[in-house]
């Protein structure tokens, strides 16, 4: 969670990077994480470390998933596809030998 006072020290105004500060604004941006650059009074752009950025990436993709289950659940009707016939549907050629070697955190009913 960000404290408002670390909302308010992130401001800063659009007119710093006509100034020459862009080095400067760059890296209080590495240091602090991000800025918040106003432009007539009103927020104009947010600036992140490309570190936060990437983990924000992440959760929306992880959210997105989860979303996806959840609608899923909410229609499944208790049945289940063998993975012999996912694969198949999916124009995959595996045999059972295949099908043993997968690591069991990938692995699903074969019959």
């Amino acid at each position: 969670m960000i404290a408002p006072t670390e909302v308010m020290n992130a401001i800063i105004p659009v007119a710093r990077f006509e100034n020459g500060g862009v080095n400067e604004i760059i890296n209080e941006v590495k240091s602090a994480g991000f800025k918040i650059v106003v432009q007539n009074d009103s927020p104009a752009l947010v600036l992140l470390k490309p570190e936060i950025y990437e983990n924000m990436k992440e959760i929306l993709i992880e959210y997105q998933l989860l979303e996806i289950t959840k609608e899923r659940l909410e229609n499944w009707d208790g049945t289940s596809v063998p993975a012999q016939e996912v694969y198949k549907d999916l124009g995959i050629d595996i045999d059972q030998d295949e099908y043993n070697a997968i690591p069991m955190e990938y692995g699903v009913d074969w019959e």
